[in-house]
């Protein structure tokens, strides 16, 4: 019997990948969760003397997970924007090429980066109150939104100018440039800022890093409590994908057993029917064995003759030949009373039929 057909296998590998994108799903949303909580629990402190003070007192000079907020300043020179008066220390620079593309004779859009320049200066978060402490940005671009929160200060798509002739020989070819965008974006100066992350004192400046401990290292024009909004969505949606991923492994796995318990019922009544009418061929040939003894004149033996005396019950003729080893040792009655699997007492290889012996 075939255990695993197409189906069974095709299940199988639908399980397989259902578990490995359940994990994911799990570890991310266990790393989300595990943020919400941190962002809840985390210490907010005012850039101040305070703040100073309470840095010092620590014996490593240093918070390993606090939430500040300041207003972004310039160390020292600053990035300008390409397009208009805006000064700031963080920039992004996009051109992108749109295009439609023929697949399948469907019409896609599709985009492809021609530009993606970023450029930097080191900046501070300081207080609108105080002019000192300032808190020097370490890494910004690895920290959390970030990116996300850029102000826009360019934004413009600049359609194809290609002519009729080129749009139909660019259709017939299934690719039709639809124009190209270019849009800057920019941390700009005086922007506020909620930073979540290690506090160090390095020297006599007051740094704002990465944390150690794999938290979540954040930079965002969000509030504190928008941020837990924002993460807990993203944890809900994942448990939600979580529940769909995981409930689909179940009813594949359910499907999967199901099936096989089929079949192994299926095959272990195949096999009684089958050992069924192996039992009664074999019953029906000894019966056919047996009749052709009581006419047979030499049905009853000399006991003394070894040679042709069953060496089991040591009374009947020798009747049947044993497959595959072909041994001929046993009487009709010894044979069908061997016990499952039937072996041969001669060599004790497996006995798979017999038939009768033709001994002159």
């Amino acid at each position: 019997m075939r255990i695993l057909d197409a189906v069974d296998i095709g299940s199988l590998v639908g399980i397989g990948i259902d578990a490995l994108v359940a994990y994911a799903l799990y570890r991310y949303h266990k790393s989300s969760a595990r943020s919400v909580d941190e962002v809840k629990r985390v210490e907010c402190h005012l850039i101040g003397p305070e703040l100073v003070r309470e840095l010092e007192k620590q014996p490593d000079r240093s918070l390993p997970y606090v939430c500040i907020d300041g207003f972004v300043s310039t160390v020292g020179n600053d990035v300008r924007s390409h397009y208009g008066d805006q000064r700031g220390v963080l920039q992004n620079i996009s051109l992108i090429e749109h295009k439609s593309k023929r697949s399948n004779g469907v019409w896609t859009d599709a985009k492809n980066i021609i530009r993606d320049v970023w450029e930097s200066v080191p900046f501070y978060l300081r207080s609108m109150v105080h002019e000192e402490p300032r808190i020097l940005i370490i890494d910004p671009r690895s920290a959390k939104y970030l990116e996300e929160d850029l102000t826009t200060t360019y934004d413009k798509f600049e359609p194809s100018k290609t002519g009729i002739v080129q749009r139909g020989i660019d259709r017939i070819a299934g690719e039709v440039l639809k124009g190209y965008h270019e849009t800057e974006r920019m941390l700009l100066k005086g922007t506020h800022l909620v930073g979540i992350g290690r506090l160090v004192i390095d020297g006599n400046v007051i740094k704002l890093r990465p944390p150690e401990d794999g938290q979540t290292y954040i930079l965002t024009k969000k509030s504190r409590e928008e941020i837990i909004s924002s993460l807990s969505h993203t944890t809900n949606t994942l448990k939600i994908c979580l529940y769909v991923f995981g409930g689909l492994g179940c009813v594949l796995t359910l499907f999967l057993v199901v099936r096989l318990v089929k079949k192994l019922i299926r095959y272990i009544k195949d096999r009684r029917m089958q050992e069924q009418l192996y039992r009664a061929r074999e019953q029906a040939d000894a019966d056919r064995i047996v009749r052709s003894r009581s006419s047979n004149e030499q049905s009853v033996v000399d006991l003394s003759d070894d040679a042709t005396t069953c060496v089991i019950c040591l009374t009947n003729r020798r009747e049947v030949v044993l497959l595959d080893c072909g041994h001929v040792c046993l009487c009709a009655d010894c044979v069908i009373a061997l016990p499952q699997p039937k072996k041969c007492p001669i060599c004790r290889s497996s006995v798979s039929r017999f038939i009768p012996a033709y001994i002159a």
